[in-house]
């Protein structure tokens, strides 16, 4: 059977796998020939093989770690994306490999269970603690960051960030002891890694060398919290014991040579608690290591030997006594008198400056804010680990920083699939932010979930870039919907997305109530190319016995737009038709696209695109022309007259300070209000009525060329999906 090579992150977290590091036998107390009693004996022997106590009766027996055959070959590629280097060592339980993300470019290390264990419920639940114990952890310089965790193939697995480098527990096989100066360096930044967990609620609870991992340039990388516990959770265990579970990844139940008196006591079955002041006494122990290169003893035991160390060790014999001091303070049986970690850590910087004499260069690191692609991530393994709640929370705190973080909306919105009561709507949207992201707009309807590069340039909350134009063709196509070209006449079809709504202050036309500009997704949804004209008015009123509004003084022209038309009575033919006035937020899309330009063809004025008397500088006959008859001022979806000709009714009560707390997506104007909103001005307009311009009006006929309807269907996706 093959053996891992030695210089492995497998190596590094469990201590070199099946192979043995050299064990450091507890040095002989100074000048002391009395020998330990054989129950002592008996103890430090098991202490340093590592052995530990047999599990009580009734608890699962853990299956030994076995160097079998990998899993996976070299070059096999995971779910098209994860290509496989090597197995980078295996345990009780599970097994770590690096591997590489195609896309990305970068080294992962992925964790997972055992092959043979998949189907075991303890070990599945011990995968699961152990991921949402390191991914709820904020993230910290000297602390290994998990990234993500995803379900690939029905199985979990965890990704975490691959250190180059080696473990402690390496460095002293091969150095026997540490200089002062490397000893408290990395005692400082492993104190300053317990400090960050034990803030955020953690007790690490397997602190030794080599769950400590060191990076080329000498930073400290605190990993494995497999049997890490929170202030508030609770432990698994398969029998009625109360005995540590085993991490997947780790020794059972911690490290015997490690251990603080309570973990060992609780190991046995005890109902003892092991909070974080048990990470400070296997800290010292591992700190008494780097210094001297052996351990000081076990349990209770050890605070002895190190007092009388201190008590004997001659004053020029290195290493000095006020480096070895901080040791005794953390063996301490009661665990109330163990110190803090930030104020050991605090202690020992001003120890190094003492002893080494020059500055401690490293200053005191602080937590790693998570942003919208952190978020993101934790999001999307909290769904995976069956956390839906608070995955939702994480998206929507992703969404706060970043209301515009593609990747969290995309999540989000497949979160929502399943339950969604407009599912073709909400395939609609899932496809509109895929291609968003950059996918083609054949296969943007993939409910494949997007997770964000760690250490990535916010690249990914923007995808191509901007906001990218999708076809009505490619929507159609996308969802199954091209016979709707053929069904729905005359009219154009919106493809879901953001647009910018309302004006800056570089239009200097703009108004108050037209601000501030924002950006706005809205549904797909369709329009009507034209104004209703009075032909389609007239076939309603004759099919309902309703009467024609009043004739304005041209008198009526079928190709015209209708006018003189209330609110109430645009409604009424809506329903007659089968659609609905278009909400104010529709109407705008409709007429200037995504870019926010302030009129249907551009930035600049034209008298030939529009139907009205703007500035005086138009050709205005003083009555309405046929639909249509101005082909450069057609919107980029293809809608004609939306400015000037006649207003059009939008289904908004009107507020002119609703811009200012109006929702981001399909905004349907204030709930209530005394006027409706008017958009594109008419014939007779000679200010500005640009794209952005909301104007009020009450619900009843007005006189002259005014109050043409302008309408749409209800919503694309509902009304006409097959």
């Amino acid at each position: 059977m093959s053996t891992p090579p030695k210089d492995t992150l497998w190596s590094r977290l469990t201590g070199g796998g099946t192979s043995r590091r050299p064990q450091y036998r507890p040095s002989p107390r100074p000048g002391s020939s009395k020998r330990p009693s054989q129950a002592a004996e008996r103890t430090q022997l098991a202490t340093v093989r590592g052995d530990a106590a047999p599990p009580p009766t009734g608890q699962r027996p853990v299956p030994p770690a076995t160097s079998d055959s990998p899993r996976y070959q070299r070059g096999e590629v995971l779910a098209d994306l994860y290509e496989v280097e090597e197995r980078l060592g295996f345990g009780g339980m599970g097994e770590v490999w690096k591997v590489k993300h195609r896309e990305w470019g970068i080294s992962l290390a992925m964790k997972e269970i055992r092959p043979d264990l998949v189907s075991d419920d303890i070990a599945r639940q011990a995968f699961v603690r152990e991921a949402e114990t390191w991914i709820k952890l904020p993230m910290h310089p000297n602390i290994v960051t998990a990234y993500y965790v995803r379900e690939l193939d029905g199985m979990l697995r965890l990704f975490c960030e691959f250190v180059e480098g080696e473990n402690l527990a390496q460095r002293l096989a091969r150095a026997g002891k540490l200089d002062v100066r490397t000893a408290l360096d990395l005692a400082i930044q492993c104190l300053d890694a317990l400090s960050h967990a034990h803030r955020s609620g953690l007790a690490h609870r397997d602190i030794k060398p080599a769950n400590v991992l060191l990076g080329r340039d000498g930073t400290v990388k605190l990993t494995d919290f497999g049997l890490a516990k929170g202030a508030e959770s609770e432990e698994l265990h398969a029998g009625g014991g109360r005995q540590l579970m085993e991490s997947v990844f780790t020794t059972r139940g911690g490290t015997p040579a490690h251990m603080s008196p309570e973990q060992s006591r609780r190991q046995g079955g005890a109902d003892v608690e092991v909070g974080m002041a048990s990470d400070l006494w296997s800290f010292a122990v591992m700190y008494y290591e780097l210094l001297t290169g052996g351990r000081p003893g076990y349990g209770s035991a050890a605070a002895t030997f190190v007092k009388q160390y201190l008590r004997e060790h001659a004053r020029n014999q290195p290493p000095p006594r006020a480096v070895v001091k901080p040791v005794w303070w953390c063996l301490q049986e009661r665990v109330d008198k163990r110190p803090a970690p930030d104020r050991l850590a605090t202690d020992l910087r001003k120890r190094y400056v003492k002893v080494v004499r020059e500055p401690y260069r490293r200053a005191v690191p602080e937590a790693i804010e998570a942003g919208p692609d952190e978020l993101n991530n934790q999001a999307l393994s909290l769904l995976d680990l069956g956390r839906e709640e608070e995955a939702r929370r994480k998206w929507k705190e992703a969404l706060i920083q970043d209301g515009n973080h593609l990747p969290s909306r995309l999540n989000l919105a497949l979160a929502d699939l399943p339950s969604s009561t407009a599912p073709a709507r909400a395939r609609a949207k899932v496809w509109w932010l895929g291609v968003q992201l950059g996918r083609s707009p054949s296969d943007a309807i993939s409910t494949e979930p997007v997770v964000c590069r760690p250490g990535g340039d916010g690249g990914s909350r923007t995808g191509r870039g901007g906001v990218v134009e999708v076809s009505t063709e490619d929507f159609l196509d996308a969802m199954g919907l091209a016979k709707i070209r053929e069904s729905v006449t005359e009219m154009v079809i919106v493809p879901p997305g953001e647009f910018l709504m309302g004006s800056t202050d570089a239009d200097k036309d703009a108004r108050s109530n037209e601000q501030p500009q924002r950006t706005v997704y809205l549904d797909a949804y369709a329009m009507d190319v034209h104004a209703v004209t009075v032909a389609q008015y007239k076939a309603f009123c004759e099919a309902t016995g309703k009467s024609m509004p009043s004739t304005p003084s041209w008198g009526w022209q079928e190709d015209h737009p209708v006018a003189n038309v209330s609110w109430n009575d645009a409604t009424a033919y809506c329903q007659w038709a089968g659609k609905r006035l278009p909400t104010e937020a529709e109407w705008e899309k409709a007429a200037r696209g995504t870019d926010g330009r302030i009129f249907p063809w551009g930035n600049a004025w034209n008298g030939k695109a529009a139907h009205c008397d703007y500035r005086h500088k138009c050709e205005w006959s003083g009555k309405t022309a046929p639909v249509g008859s101005h082909s450069e001022g057609v919107s980029p979806y293809g809608c004609q007259d939306m400015i000037g000709n006649v207003w059009e009714w939008c289904a908004d009560w009107y507020d002119g300070n609703y811009y200012e707390k109006a929702p981001k997506e399909n905004p349907r104007g204030p709930e209530s209000g005394t006027m409706r909103v008017l958009r594109g001005g008419c014939g007779s307009t000679s200010t500005s009525t640009g794209c952005a311009a909301p104007t009020a009006a009450t619900s009843t006929p007005t006189t002259g060329p005014a109050a043409g309807v302008f309408v749409a269907p209800k919503t694309l996706i509902t009304s006409l999906a097959p």
